[in-house]
């Protein structure tokens, strides 16, 4: 059902195996756990910080193929949530991304501006409230690749599920019982 897709016998192919006492242990290459890493921030809206972490650990640890980084992302739609998820993980953390590198994986203009109108760095660590589920709502919408992004709308508004019901029954946020907002003084 995700709108980008990583390819397993792929990462398979490029993983390294870690010999150990109590066994070998397949690891990803760090190219492929950035790429699971962003693809995990879209199913969670980006609400745990600790991804972010990984994204800063992965990279700090210098061994990042920025070139296969950037092939990867295009074979799986991911350009556009792996470019959202190393901004944050700079913007946040500080995170040492090679310059240029963020505008190689060719973002569009358009998703680039609401990205940044949406101003995900100043609400997606707190990441709770109405606020929260509309921006994830948004960001989701963003984030997915462009030749998806209308598949993405179509999953969004035909669905069984209107992700907005909540807001339409006059709930402060999902999972709340519809209530009405009780009018303050009038200022005058």
């Amino acid at each position: 059902h995700h709108v980008f897709t990583l390819d397993p016998a792929g990462v398979m192919a490029r993983a390294t195996v870690i010999s150990r006492a109590e066994g070998d242990l397949t690891m990803p290459s760090p190219e492929d756990m950035l790429l699971h890493l962003a693809s995990q921030n879209t199913e969670d809206g980006f609400s745990r910080l600790r991804r972010l972490v990984d994204v800063d650990r992965i990279i700090d640890r210098g061994e990042v193929d920025w070139i296969q980084l950037v092939r990867e992302a295009r074979k799986s739609r991911l350009e556009v949530i792996l470019a959202l998820t190393l901004r944050l993980s700079e913007c946040l953390l500080g995170t040492g991304v090679p310059d240029g590198y963020i505008e190689r994986l060719a973002v569009s203009r358009l998703a680039r501006i609401h990205l940044a109108l949406l101003d995900p760095p100043s609400w997606l660590p707190s990441a709770t409230g109405p606020r929260y589920h509309l921006g994830h709502l948004a960001v989701s919408f963003w984030s997915t690749s462009p030749d998806r992004r209308m598949r993405r709308l179509r999953q969004v508004s035909t669905g069984d599920r209107d992700p907005l019901t909540w807001l339409w029954e006059g709930k402060a946020q999902p999972g709340e019982t519809p209530h009405r907002l009780t009018p303050g003084p009038v200022l005058m």
